[in-house]
């Protein structure tokens, strides 16, 4: 029996707006190009994941009911978010893939130096607390993983997209809490510099990752001409 579900939130391109706010800095073309790539970071974590750490069980948690069978997330189950505020995503997600893991950590697609040692780094803090939390640079968070399945109270009580949210989550939470170290998010594109920056400083990086490191790099240059 896998223990550990590993579940990405995403938008299917053509069915939702991606990544609006990096759109206005980028374009519509750039932006979707910049967000494909991160799935192909998020693709190849996934694949990682299940080839070396075992008991694990990958999902992409899909916006869209029509985008479920979309051929981009063919490489892994899908499971449908709910709707309405990303409170109440969060708690369904945990009862979606019908409570059979011991374990879940929920990750987002915009934090491009999240690999495969930050989710290996996660599964041993588990082992000995109760919730493991990555803070974004912006004040959220770029990954959550919990021991305790979490009330809809608890998760309505966490203002969303704030510069506080992160450490308001961490007071809320009970039990053990272990954060790691702080990442960006790309949500616009003042964020480029910082999310090259930590990809150039991880220790190893992926095929996807080193390819996304220079398509960045490429932006930069476009953007400053």
């Amino acid at each position: 029996m896998k223990t550990t579900a590993l579940i990405c939130f995403v938008k299917t391109p053509g069915l939702s707006p991606l990544k609006t706010r990096l759109s206005e800095g980028l374009g519509h073309e750039k932006s979707l190009e910049c967000y494909s790539q991160m799935i192909e970071i998020v693709r190849e974590t996934f694949s990682s994941a299940i080839s070396t750490l075992g008991l694990i069980e990958c999902f992409w948690a899909v916006a869209e009911a029509k985008g479920l069978n979309n051929k981009i997330w063919s490489t892994q189950n899908t499971i449908l978010q709910s709707t309405g505020p990303l409170s109440n995503r969060l708690h369904h997600a945990q009862f979606e893939e019908n409570g059979d893991f011991r374990q879940y950590i929920y990750i987002g697609s915009d934090a491009p130096a999240l690999n495969l040692s930050y989710i290996r780094r996660t599964i041993v803090e588990l082992q000995s607390s109760d919730h493991v939390i990555g803070p974004a640079k912006d004040g959220g968070f770029y990954l959550f993983a919990s021991k305790i399945p979490l009330s809809l109270e608890l998760w309505n009580s966490i203002p969303f997209s704030t510069s506080t949210t992160f450490k308001n989550l961490c007071h809320a939470l009970p039990g053990k809490v272990v954060t790691l170290s702080e990442l960006s998010d790309i949500d616009q594109v003042s964020d480029l510099s910082s999310a090259i920056k930590e990809l150039e400083e991880l220790e190893i990086r992926s095929k996807s990752q080193e390819k996304f490191i220079s398509y960045l790099k490429g932006l930069q240059v476009t953007s400053m001409s």
